[in-house]
């Protein structure tokens, strides 16, 4: 079952909550809404996702192959990417919150350490500790959105008077902002249940980001943190005081091994499905190979460098572009079946957008033409794997 929050750990990351503080500050009420819109349509997509995965689906039998091969790709490399991102992140805060004497590149090294041990760890005692330190991080969140509104008299407006600045730019940033918001609602696998398997985590992470903005309106100015790296950490210090900024760090470096941790497992389990070795075995080969790959580039500088954001947004774009094509087969077999699926054609348009949106923010475009490619590429490989798998 734990499985199923996977997807919780990778989007309350550090590079969520620095995107429900930039959407607060930016969209106000506004974003709130979209928050909302788009926790819908990443539901009806898991569901046309699930359709697919057990051949429920018209097209399933044809498409799902290269589909579910763009959809590895993407997700191999994006979460690669993010999890280099976020243990900078983390490696920061426990310098600056908690121990200014330690490296914070040593600290981004043993959070790796710890998440690539826990995939050694026999599965109990794996699934205690990333629910432990998932939940853990998720309270402390929720703790410090909940104390910000109830701050009297801030002074400042409040969620319901910020709306975006005039003109679309503001309105596309926020739309894409609350898109991104759920990448990754897909990651969760092996359940025996019979509903949406994405249900808990989309819930969950729009609650928690409703809560954080209408806190954070109240207890800042909405230019403060519109554009800010670290709002989270704003909003809590504001609130809380220096007991807020611990409770923050502490959501950040737990957070950060969760989702290092979930990262390696889930890919685990798809590599599992693959080559049809055991899941215990293939957790443990790719958390091996992944902490290499992800401790060299750190250790080489990536995790501080501007060109990380554009391979970010490559394996971004890619990932968009799998949902799209998810919700377009289910518009075309829903269509022919004599229903027009509102819902799924609404979250092709959104998906579609954030994919386009993320390749005009990727400024240096060789990097990201590059990235694209070699995803292309390896979705290819996966697809060819899955058929023949299949046939076999």
């Amino acid at each position: 079952m734990y499985e199923l929050f996977i997807p919780l750990a990778v989007m309350l990351s550090p590079r969520g909550l620095t995107l429900a503080g930039n959407g607060a500050g930016q969209g106000g009420i506004v974003f709130a809404v979209l928050l909302v819109l788009m926790a819908v349509l990443s539901l009806r997509t898991a569901r046309s996702m699930t359709m697919l995965q057990r051949y429920d689906h018209k097209y399933a039998r044809n498409f799902s192959p290269f589909i579910f091969g763009v959809l590895d790709s993407a997700r191999v490399f994006a979460l690669g990417t993010l999890v280099i991102s976020s243990l900078g992140i983390a490696g920061y805060a426990v310098n600056e919150v908690f121990a200014l004497w330690f490296p914070n590149l040593g600290a981004s090294f043993l959070i790796l350490a710890l998440a690539l041990a826990a995939c050694f760890m026999p599965t109990g005692k794996g699934r205690y500790v990333f629910i432990g330190s998932l939940a853990i991080s998720v309270c402390c969140f929720f703790y410090v959105a909940f104390m910000a509104t109830q701050v009297a008299d801030s002074g400042f407006a409040g969620p319901l008077d910020v709306f975006p600045a005039g003109g679309i730019t503001p309105w596309l940033n926020i739309t894409f902002l609350a898109v991104l918001a759920f990448i990754g609602f897909d990651l969760a696998f092996k359940s025996e249940l019979n509903c949406n398997t994405s249900f808990p985590s989309i819930v969950v992470t729009a609650l928690a980001f409703i809560l954080f903005l209408w806190g954070a309106l109240i207890v800042v100015s909405p230019d403060k943190i519109a554009d800010s790296y670290v709002p989270h950490f704003k909003v809590a210090r504001i609130a809380l005081g220096s007991t807020g900024r611990i409770l923050m760090a502490i959501t950040v470096v737990l957070g950060t091994f969760a989702a290092t941790f979930g990262v390696f497992r889930v890919l685990g389990s798809r590599f599992a499905n693959l080559t049809c070795k055991g899941e215990s075995q293939s957790r443990k080969i790719v958390g091996s190979i992944m902490a290499l790959i992800v401790g060299g580039a750190m250790a080489t500088g990536w995790a501080g460098e501007p060109a990380l954001d554009y391979l970010i947004a490559a394996g971004l774009s890619f990932w968009f572009l799998g949902y799209a094509v998810v919700d377009l087969v289910d518009v075309i077999a829903s269509s022919e079946a004599g229903a027009f699926p509102f819902l799924s054609v609404l979250a092709f348009v959104f998906h579609v957008f954030a994919a386009i949106m993320s390749f005009y923010l990727a400024e240096f475009h060789s990097y990201f033409g590059a990235a694209f490619g070699v995803m292309v590429l390896i979705s290819f490989v996966f697809a060819i794997v899955r058929i023949l798998k299949k046939d076999s």
